[in-house]
């Protein structure tokens, strides 16, 4: 019964619904096609093993290797968490410090393997993503070279980083257009309701 009488109300209501519908739709559209614009530079990260030493147990060396370059993309990984680290990159980029709680949403690092790292970098500008990626690439490089050193005080590891281009972010129209229709639909049938019971 009670369905009914709320299919009852919003069918009275349903220019209400359908007018608030159309403009939560419109208004979520024009935000969408005319906020700034951004962009996404990828970079791509593998630990690599260097200056091995010979051992009795060479015919393992391989296994041994994975796993310590498992522990080393963890350590980076644990570099990108940390404000040392990001003071570090964004006071090179000249960014303001004000921008370090933001660190963790416009710099994101994943892991996709042992020995891979993938990190995405979204600013407002192409230049700023590329930027940030050199000097991200110039620090984990840097401080993977001092990480751990053999008997001789040779560095065991190194990175090869591949930076991609930057690629702006397009808007999904789609997306946009259903997420209008379903929130309209939600405040209109939610301000049906509300109408009603003052109404009454």
């Amino acid at each position: 019964m009670l369905l009914k009488q709320i299919l009852r109300i919003f069918w009275r209501e349903k220019a209400l619904i359908l007018g608030v519908t159309v403009l939560v739709t419109v208004v979520t559209l024009f935000l969408s096609l005319f906020q700034p614009p951004k962009f996404e530079v990828y970079l791509d990260i593998e630990v690599k093993r260097i200056n091995r030493m010979t051992t009795p147990d060479y015919q393992y060396d391989e296994y041994y290797a994975i796993q310590s370059a498992d522990l080393v993309s963890n350590t980076i990984l644990s570099w990108f968490e940390s404000k040392n680290f990001a003071n570090t990159i964004l006071t090179e980029a000249g960014f303001d410090q004000n921008d370090l709680p933001r660190f963790g949403r416009f710099i994101m690092v994943k892991k996709l393997s042992p020995q891979n790292l993938e990190v995405k970098i979204t600013t407002d500008t192409g230049k700023t993503g590329t930027k940030l990626a050199k000097i991200i690439e110039e620090e984990v490089s840097s401080r993977i070279l001092d990480l751990n050193l053999n008997d001789e005080g040779n560095p065991t590891f190194k990175t090869d980083v591949n930076i991609g281009l930057p690629e702006q972010i397009w808007i999904n129209i789609p997306y946009a257009l259903l997420a209008g229709l379903f929130g309209g639909l939600l405040l209109g049938a939610f301000l049906a309701l509300v109408f009603h019971y003052f109404r009454t």
